[in-house]
């Protein structure tokens, strides 16, 4: 008596071996490319975050050199009592 798994489709089996092996690259190629993508988003918000880094610097210390010469005034403020302030 045969075993069971003996039945004479080996073609058969041995098609769905080299789809599952076709699968499996496809796979791996789309997993190349997600990780790939992901790479490129990260990439992207990193220089994102440091190039807004770098303008909040280049502004901050644009206005320490530039806040020396300043000065605080009051035109036309009145205090709470209404009286017209001035110095």
């Amino acid at each position: 008596m045969l075993p069971l798994f003996v039945t004479g489709r080996g073609a058969e089996c041995h098609y769905r071996n080299d789809a599952g092996r076709q699968g499996r690259a496809e796979m791996a190629i789309r997993t190349a490319h997600t990780r790939e993508a992901w790479v490129d988003f990260v990439e992207l918000v990193a220089k994102a975050f440091f190039g807004g880094l770098a303008v909040a610097v280049v502004m901050a210390l644009a206005i320490l050199v530039v806040s020396p010469g300043a000065e605080a005034r009051s035109v036309g403020v009145t205090d709470a009592g209404g009286s017209e302030v001035t110095e």
